[in-house]
């Protein structure tokens, strides 16, 4: 899924947790993947989920895909990589790979488990650790703190800590370096079907600094996203046109970007747990 990378919210690594265990037939693909921003929920129990983007060529009243995005591409207009994101029967993420487009590998993520319970994330780049996050859980499983560190000096870079949850409620976020000094504060709120609806980016001294809100369709899927500044002024604005369904999840969607005139084809092949 194609999106701006969002830099009023400091935290892409804990917008709603790893799950001790899940419970309803449904998969959350958000933390330690490319489009956390979303936390978007999958219908089922997703094996796998593989995604990539193309340009769009105008084609009577649709579009047909056009060239794949390039690396370079995606690295200049701030958009999310194409990427292949594996989960367990549990609805736990195992592993994000980011991929180019020669589907060649960028990063890879890990999550590591610990007694059934995820307790660290690990990026790698080729056979290199570039970083990895200690996940902190509280007695039901679920995190409380996030530990970043430097994966070739072993240093801490940064803290987050949460609470609330993504069913009817909004999950509190606040970055820390790791001088213990506040950096910003994020709250993520969700509806009663668990879809986030909007996020909020707050700076140290607790002043609005931007804020995302989502709209759905009739039939769940996400129909536009909307980016403001601090004083309401509209900084991005892509609206989502979905094509094609399978099993109750999109598989083709169009993407707008309003604010630079580029349409994307975004397309997906999933797997599941039978």
């Amino acid at each position: 899924m194609k999106r701006l990378i969002y830099l009023v919210v400091l935290v892409l690594i804990a917008a709603a947790g790893c799950k001790k265990k899940q419970t309803d037939a449904y998969t959350r693909l958000g933390d330690f993947t490319p489009v956390s921003t979303f936390q978007e929920k999958l219908n089922g129990k997703v094996e796998s989920v593989v995604e990539k983007g193309y340009w769009a060529i105008p084609d009577g009243d649709s579009y047909i895909r056009g060239a794949r995005l390039t690396m370079h591409e995606i690295d200049s207009m701030n958009i999310s990589n194409d990427y292949r994101a594996e989960f367990d029967a549990g609805g736990n993420l195992v592993s994000c790979t980011t991929i180019d487009e020669n589907d060649g590998i960028i990063t890879r993520r890990d999550m590591i488990k610990i007694s059934e319970l995820i307790t660290r994330a690990e990026l790698r780049s080729g056979d290199t650790l570039k970083s990895y996050v200690i996940i902190n859980l509280q007695g039901d499983g679920l995190p409380t703190l996030y530990e970043s560190f430097d994966g070739l000096t072993d240093t801490l870079r940064q803290r987050f800590d949460q609470a609330g949850t993504d069913i009817n409620d909004t999950i509190r976020v606040r970055g820390f370096n790791p001088a213990g000094e506040l950096q910003g504060s994020a709250e993520y709120v969700y509806n009663d079907l668990g879809l986030l609806t909007s996020t909020v980016g707050y700076g140290p001294d607790g002043t609005l600094e931007g804020k995302m809100e989502l709209e759905y369709s009739e039939t769940g899927f996400m129909s536009k996203v909307n980016y403001t500044d601090a004083e309401g002024k509209i900084k991005t604005l892509y609206t989502i046109t979905i094509e094609q369904v399978d099993r109750g999840n999109w598989v083709r969607a169009i993407f707008k970007d309003h604010d630079y005139d580029r349409i994307f084809i975004t397309e997906r092949v999933l797997t599941y747990f039978e």
